[in-house]
């Protein structure tokens, strides 16, 4: 068993099991993370992956166990080489985890904005699941974490929000619903729905959708907002998605219909470690996220005694 094994493990649960997605995260060929992991399986002995087809499917009941000791030992060993690299070099290092839609569609222009004013400041982005995101972040593997919504149950964890998420309808250019400037739930049920239902999402949106789409002609799941849009625009169906995914600059072909009389606008937070800020550079990352997060507001939330949400 070596280290490469373990990473390709971990990276499994980080891109939905599709080998071509890992080989391509960690710069390396499908084959070759397909005979490590089989390697794996063959020097432990036992099976660690669900197949079906020949394609991975999930992990089997050992295999999570073995999934969950290989993400802390993948981030020791993270932590490990961060030591030496900055011993060997003055430059800061920054590690920010999220989920696929915040990091694609929400970090650009918070990323653009930091790196002009810290340019010696080398940032890592990971994506993950919100369990990935709490244990990166407990683990020390990750120094901020950005959630889409309230996880309360983590009291090692401060939650800060940091801006809000409406929800928007969405619809090739041209579509029936158009006609209508606020759109019933019983009129999203005349038409077929592609349902954005993300492995680090909560259920409010997802259950609404899943109780209505029962009258629906069609229903499609979808885990990743760009194959949502690129469904919808081929008039396969309309959707339901975040309003920061959207750009009518990047999605022409599709309109938008703002559906916050249906649908709640929740937070979106910034995660940290309570008690506990290693790296300065992240109060000036916090405030490249959003103004309103200056460094008292952050020490208040990550020093203060009540666990659960902050209002910043």
């Amino acid at each position: 068993m070596n280290i490469q094994q373990l990473k390709f493990l971990v990276e499994l649960t980080r891109n939905d099991f599709n080998v071509s997605h890992v080989a391509k995260a960690l710069c390396t060929s499908q084959p070759n993370v397909s005979m490590n992991l089989a390697s794996l399986e063959q020097e432990l002995g036992i099976r660690v992956l669900k197949r079906k087809h020949r394609r991975i499917i999930g992990f089997t009941e050992h295999g999570e166990l073995i999934a969950t000791s290989a993400r802390t030992i993948v981030a020791e060993v993270d932590r490990i080489i961060d030591i030496s690299e900055k011993s060997k070099s003055k430059s800061e290092v920054l590690r920010v985890i999220t989920t696929h839609s915040q990091a694609r569609y929400l970090l650009p222009d918070v990323i653009e904005r930091f790196i002009k004013e810290f340019p010696n400041v080398r940032i890592t982005i990971l994506q993950g699941r919100n369990d990935e995101i709490v244990d990166s972040l407990i683990s020390g593997q990750a120094d901020i974490g950005l959630f889409n919504f309230l996880v309360t149950k983590h009291v090692d964890l401060v939650f800060i929000p940091y801006g809000k998420c409406d929800r928007l309808i969405i619809a090739p250019v041209g579509h029936e619903i158009e006609q209508y400037d606020h759109p019933s739930l019983d009129q999203l049920t005349l038409y077929p729905m592609v349902i954005y239902e993300p492995a680090t999402s909560n259920s409010q949106v997802v259950g609404t959708l899943e109780r209505i789409s029962k009258d629906s002609p069609q229903v499609i799941h979808c885990t990743n907002t760009d194959v949502v849009k690129s469904y919808v625009k081929r008039g396969i169906g309309i959707s339901v998605i975040p309003d920061f995914v959207y750009s009518p600059a990047e999605d022409q072909g599709l309109i938008a219909i703002n559906a916050s009389h249906l649908f709640s606008s929740p937070n979106l937070y910034a995660v940290l470690k309570r008690q506990k800020i290693t790296n300065a550079r992240i109060y000036d990352f916090l405030r490249a996220l959003s103004v309103g997060l200056p460094r008292s507001v952050v020490d208040a939330a990550v020093f203060g005694e009540a666990p659960g949400e902050v209002e910043a």
